[in-house]
């Protein structure tokens, strides 16, 4: 077995050379430096590294999902652990859970019980604050995969590097035969075949992608991979539904894209010109609804519906209506008026509320 903690710090001093001064502060902020090798250490010594600051006996799953996914890293460089080789639920499985379980932390007392309202999962949103082991889980797995998310964000590793973590599913998408630099992005997968129809467009062949909601961060990191090699800037299309979380998957979507290419310009293709005067009239009234801040937010940034707080959903608009919009954004796309037809996804100052509302700044 060799020396972790040697082979620690020579890591950090290759860090220091490669990263950005934010970078490298956020990785000296966030690991637990004077934790031993988290293989052999004990559970009374474990609690004793990673406390909760205002519950000392509950353990502290942020800082030491960050440590132990730091360390499991300098493992796999150092040929004494395997890459993954699967999705990050697997990472899960293979190396969390059996952690958590030989130390006894997934019993609901542990951590996390401030929290109330719902928590979004890979299979639906899950109540929390609710004493049952299986939410506990739900949310360590949550939070694991937010964590493997900074140290890609932060460049301290790729996905697809040492891990080994493979492409996922959760959307589809191609690169455009004829100019990738144009993507038409739709929120629902159910609007593949406006996607499809985009892509098979003779000496217009543009990027598409369908996604069910927004798309993982894992995800974008390959999408990303194979549209560099065709173009080092892209205009996007959003079409999302209209409603703070469409807007929200649009900036986003933007602000992820950014981070694999050089330059991203986004526009949210959904307005209320595309409905009926009926289609208005059925739709959502948030005004009460209980996340206001983000409610007018939204209605700030969009207008809403001539300033009223109206959710719209596209799956209400026929489909004669949704390849019209498709084929314009190809139109202007082409002409160089997307700024001209359509609202401009904000730029990170702007973004900045919507993106901490995502868990993404």
């Amino acid at each position: 077995m060799g020396d972790l903690k040697e082979f620690e710090r020579q890591q950090k001093d290759a860090l220091k050379a490669k990263l950005s001064d934010e970078d490298m502060r956020w990785l000296e902020r966030s690991i637990t430096w004077e934790a031993p090798d988290l293989r052999s250490v004990s559970v009374q010594l474990l609690r004793q590294l990673f406390p909760e600051p205002k519950h000392p006996e509950r353990i502290n799953d942020n800082r030491l999902l960050l440590t132990l996914i730091w360390q499991w890293w300098l493992l796999i460089l150092m040929s004494e652990a395997d890459p993954v080789r699967g999705n990050l639920r697997s990472f899960w499985y293979q190396v969390v859970e059996p952690f958590y379980r030989e130390h006894r932390l997934l019993a609901p007392t542990e951590g996390f019980l401030e929290l109330v309202g719902s928590f979004p999962t890979g299979v639906g949103e899950l109540p929390t604050g609710v004493s049952d082991r299986s939410n506990r889980v739900a949310r360590v797995v949550e939070l694991m995969t937010e964590n493997l998310g900074k140290f890609v964000w932060h460049r301290v590793f790729k996905f697809s590097g040492e891990f080994e973590f493979q492409r996922p599913m959760d959307h589809l998408s191609f690169v455009g035969k004829d100019d990738a630099k144009y993507l038409f992005f739709a929120e629902k997968e159910g609007l593949w075949w406006l996607c499809q129809m985009l892509y098979g467009e003779p000496e217009k062949s543009i990027s598409v992608m369908a996604s069910n909601g927004q798309p993982s961060f894992l995800s974008l990191e390959y999408f990303a991979r194979d549209l560099a090699r065709r173009t080092k800037k892209v205009w996007i299309g959003v079409f999302s539904d209209y409603d703070p979380w469409g807007w929200s998957i649009a900036i986003s979507l933007a602000h992820k894209l950014s981070f694999f290419m050089n330059s991203v310009e986004a526009y949210y293709l959904t307005s209320p010109s595309l409905f009926t005067p009926q289609q208005i009239a059925n739709g959502h009234d948030l005004s009460h609804h209980p996340q206001q801040s983000q409610v007018q937010h939204w209605v700030e940034d969009t207008g809403g519906v001539d300033g009223r707080p109206i959710a719209l959903h596209i799956d209400v608009l026929s489909s004669a209506k949704k390849q019209l919009l498709a084929h314009d954004f190809v139109k202007y796309a082409y002409s160089g008026k997307l700024g001209q037809h359509y609202l401009a996804v904000p730029k990170l100052e702007r973004a900045k509320f919507w993106l901490s509302q995502m868990g993404v700044a």
